[in-house]
């Protein structure tokens, strides 16, 4: 009870310093001072407690209907003066003058304990701070601030009013620059395209809502392709939200757009490819020795297209480049934790054993751009219905999972692409124990050519 007494006594005294400011009273005993004799710091009002909008807040244990009175008083008995215009005013008011204190833009303000007075408001969602001697210099220099930075975002192509398809290209240019050939193509296609000729790419973003997109992912008549794009566009508000273009992502308020079930891969057995492999090997021998490293070793085939003699010793195989067929250039591969170095397989090294090594390339008698289209030419000719040079490198894996290999070795082989994955895929291999795997795997395969 003594406290909230206390409490009580305090705010009393400090709401009647309130109303003895605004009725031109002087807070000290005697006259009111002249201009010159006047202390802003110590005048404009105490101490005390105010929320994000400036607003005082009320004091603990102080009736409300007191304040509501107090506010209603000061209206009746004050005259407001009129602010001139944001001039610099140092030292509180200009001397001659009868000069009101501005009104505040936007932010708070509050006098610390030092004597000094602080300002607060946000920029481009990071809370900012200011500080000065008197209310009057601390009110300007905020007001200054939020003018400079409304211009400044005036003055910016990346506004809230930025339509869909330019904010696309911003995020693209700003936070995908890096990208590898094939996810540029990917963004392209799945979303610079899809959004180019429909009515919401030319939308501000502030004013895009979930009814918008849900409408808009309705025209995407491919399942799998209206999960990328949903994906892909996702990202892009979520980047517009955190730099605080705008306030809410719509894709908060939405039902996400799940992938599709994988249709289960028509991997060929051991025996059907046995087949097709000597099919191969006198369609094109130098194409056969390509596959056959393939699907022993489940590279991808830019990977085995950009391989140097250098990256293979007697018992690794580094991979760290690959070879984009759509540009023609070399790179480093998908993703970071492609970036391996496996076992060399006896199988692999029994191809390898068999190639020409005069070029730097370990592949080097194959078209670089031809190598995959006519592997599927020559599958169909064989009798396969869908082969791709891509399905060689599942049926390693259909290998390493039947042959009971752990599956943190097999996903360290085919380069994850989840990097914290392989970071901890990483870690925890140890050599003795991939090369009991190396051992598990050539034995099945052994034992499948003999059954």
């Amino acid at each position: 009870m003594k406290y909230i007494f206390k409490r009580a006594l305090q705010a009393r005294d400090l709401l009647e310093e309130i109303i003895k400011y605004f009725e031109g009273q002087d807070l000290m005993e005697g006259d009111r001072a002249s201009p010159e004799e006047s202390d802003v710091s110590d005048n404009i009002y105490p101490d005390f407690e105010t929320d994000m909008e400036g607003n005082i807040l009320q004091p603990e244990g102080v009736d409300p209907d007191f304040i509501i009175d107090m506010v209603e008083k000061k209206k009746k008995n004050t005259k407001p003066l009129e602010w001139p215009g944001a001039v610099s005013v140092k030292g509180g008011y200009k001397k001659g003058e009868d000069v009101a204190i501005p009104k505040l833009l936007e932010g708070s303000i509050s006098k610390r304990k030092d004597g000094r007075w602080q300002g607060r408001y946000y920029d481009l969602g990071v809370r900012k701070y200011i500080y000065a001697h008197t209310k009057m210099e601390i009110v300007i220099a905020l007001n200054n601030a939020i003018l400079e930075r409304n211009k400044r975002e005036n003055d910016s192509i990346i506004t809230k009013s930025i339509s869909l398809n330019k904010w696309i290209q911003e995020f693209l240019t700003l936070y995908k620059s890096d990208l590898k050939e094939a996810s540029k193509r990917d963004y392209e296609t799945s979303l610079v395209r899809k959004t180019l000729d429909h009515p919401i790419g030319s939308k501000q973003v502030s004013k895009i809502t979930p009814m918008d997109l849900d409408r808009f992912f309705m025209t995407i008549e491919a399942p799998n392709m209206r999960h990328r794009t949903f994906v892909l566009m996702k990202g892009c508000f979520t980047k517009l939200v955190q730099t605080k273009i705008i306030k809410e992502n719509p894709f908060d308020f939405m039902d996400a757009i799940k992938k599709p079930r994988t249709k289960e891969r028509d991997v060929p057995t051991a025996h059907e490819l046995d087949d097709f492999f000597e099919y191969l090997k006198a369609a094109d021998i130098n194409l056969y020795y390509f596959a056959k490293f393939i699907s022993v070793t489940g590279l991808r085939g830019g990977e085995a297209l950009a391989l140097e003699w250098k990256d293979i010793n007697d018992s690794k195989i580094i991979i760290n480049k690959s070879f984009d067929t759509t540009s023609g250039k070399i790179s480093t591969p998908k993703s970071y934790a492609s970036i391996r170095m496996i076992p060399l397989f006896p199988e692999a090294k029994v191809v390898i054993d068999k190639l020409n090594r005069t070029n730097q390339r370990v592949f080097s008698l194959i078209s670089r751009w031809q190598s995959a289209k006519r592997i599927s030419k020559l599958a169909t000719e064989y009798g396969f219905k869908k082969f791709t040079l891509h399905t060689l490198r599942h049926y390693f894996a259909t290998q390493c999972l039947n042959a009971g290999i752990a599956e943190k070795v097999t996903t360290a082989w085919l380069g994850h692409h989840d990097s914290k994955v392989a970071k901890d895929i990483y870690q925890h291999i140890k050599p003795d124990f991939e090369s009991e795997q190396v051992d598990k795997l050539s034995k099945y395969r052994a034992n499948k050519k003999k059954n």
